[in-house]
């Protein structure tokens, strides 16, 4: 038997402060992928949800930039936030 939404939701873990970015390839912001990132995004205070324009599946590969940039910046805002990450 599956798990309803709100026993899925209650089971996720704040990520309060910890930088967060979740990028998806581009797509129709409407459909069901995306709300579940931008949800996924929203896991942490700081978090936000990019669709990577001009991307498919593998966004590493059709855009590495984007991909070096928001792991760059999650860096940054770890260290200037001290996080430390979760066990």
């Amino acid at each position: 038997m599956g798990r309803s939404a709100d026993e899925i939701a209650a089971a996720r873990r704040s990520l309060d402060e910890r930088p967060v970015i979740v990028l998806q390839a581009d797509a129709d912001p409407k459909d069901e992928r995306s709300v579940e990132l931008e949800s996924q995004a929203r896991d942490s205070r700081i978090g936000r949800h990019q669709i990577v324009e001009g991307s498919k599946h593998y966004i590493y590969l059709d855009k590495p930039e984007v991909v070096l940039s928001a792991f760059r910046e999650i860096v940054e805002a770890a260290r200037k936030a001290n996080v430390a990450p979760k066990p």
